[in-house]
């Protein structure tokens, strides 16, 4: 069964998947052993596929271990070994990833940046944190749940004059079909993420897996973490 609160967000705000790839017996088993039983009764119950309109999908964990070897390399604690790619964001800023140690890791592959939250917690100083009226009992099963799309705005991207491209990319160059992702061409790890280059003339749809592993050798990852109002580099990946 599928845990709870998992299959209401799932149901009620996320939407079904659009069930574009069917799992195998292995695909299942090992999600079972690695992950919980909710991510692999997701996986055999839904399938891989879109949701959110095309702005996030979920994938195979072993087609993208080749992306992960590239992302986490030699790193102590995010082994490519143990921390698995589920799902990735139309544009590649979110590249969801399950760590059996550290629970969901968020890989950013347009800034190159990795967060966290207990490898590096946020410093949020003295503002209160809200207090869980009812609070779920945390393991593997009730994590699952963080591997979800939870916000509208996921898949978005702004260009270098924060001008949303999502739609503007949809009406230009056809919706994402699975597998496919929009990228930059040439790669903003090459001309840089701040900079004019990050314009909807130089988006194409390119096979996801293949644009991925191309732009995560171009740059090393950062673990990062919110300190006050601002952002900070805690160390490098690998």
């Amino acid at each position: 069964m599928l845990e709870k609160n998992f299959e209401e967000e799932l149901r009620e705000d996320v939407g079904l998947p659009t069930r574009d790839l069917e799992p195998t017996p292995e695909q299942v088993a090992f999600g079972r052993e690695h992950f919980s039983n909710t991510y692999a009764e997701f996986n055999e119950t839904f399938g891989y596929g879109r949701v959110r309109g095309g702005r996030f999908q979920f994938c195979p964990i072993d087609v993208f271990r080749p992306l992960a070897a590239l992302i986490f390399k030699a790193d102590p604690d995010l082994s490519h070994s143990d921390c698995h790619i589920v799902g990735y964001d139309a544009f590649g800023r979110d590249v969801t990833v399950w760590s059996e140690r550290f629970n969901v890791v968020n890989v950013d592959l347009l800034e190159y940046k990795i967060s966290n939250y207990k490898l590096a917690p946020d410093d949020f100083g003295t503002m209160p944190l809200p207090i869980p009226v009812n609070p779920v009992p945390l393991n593997r099963e009730t994590r699952t749940r963080s591997i979800l799309p939870s916000t509208a705005e996921i898949g978005e991207c702004w260009d270098w004059q924060e001008g949303k491209m999502f739609d503007r990319c949809v009406k230009g160059f056809g919706p994402l079909e699975f597998g496919e992702v929009y990228g930059f061409v040439p790669s903003l790890g090459l001309t840089g993420y701040n900079t004019r280059s990050r314009v909807l003339e130089n988006v194409r749809r390119l096979r996801a897996l293949e644009y991925f592993c191309m732009i995560a050798q171009l740059q090393p990852f950062r673990l990062v973490r919110n300190f006050g109002p601002r952002e900070e580099t805690v160390r490098e990946i690998g």
